[in-house]
């Protein structure tokens, strides 16, 4: 084995054992965050649980009455949805027109 090849086999060698390092290092930071992402869950699981269905049911479920004056509400104010109206001057758009 020439010098040459030698330097070249360490160098690939330092590599080789960098990249190991490298892996190893992100393997330890993923099993990490998967822990961390158990506890969290299992800290929500756990608050989810302990709220009373009732106050769950009742905030998030509307009766078909509620939601049709909701919505019959919402389109028949006339702060939501304003009508605008204009009106048209020929005269002014015939002005405009000669202007040009």
């Amino acid at each position: 084995m020439t010098p040459k090849e030698k330097v070249r086999a360490n160098i690939y060698k330092a590599l080789l054992e960098e990249e190991k390092r490298k892996n190893k290092r992100m393997s330890i930071f993923s099993i990490g965050l998967f822990f961390v992402g158990v506890v969290t869950m299992s800290t929500y699981n756990s608050f989810v649980n302990t709220v009373p269905n009732s106050e769950i049911n009742s905030a998030s479920v509307i009766s078909a009455d509620e939601r049709e004056a909701l919505v019959t509400s919402i389109y028949d104010n006339s702060s939501v949805v304003d009508k605008k109206n204009t009106t048209l001057n020929p005269d002014e758009l015939f002005i405009f027109n000669t202007q040009i």
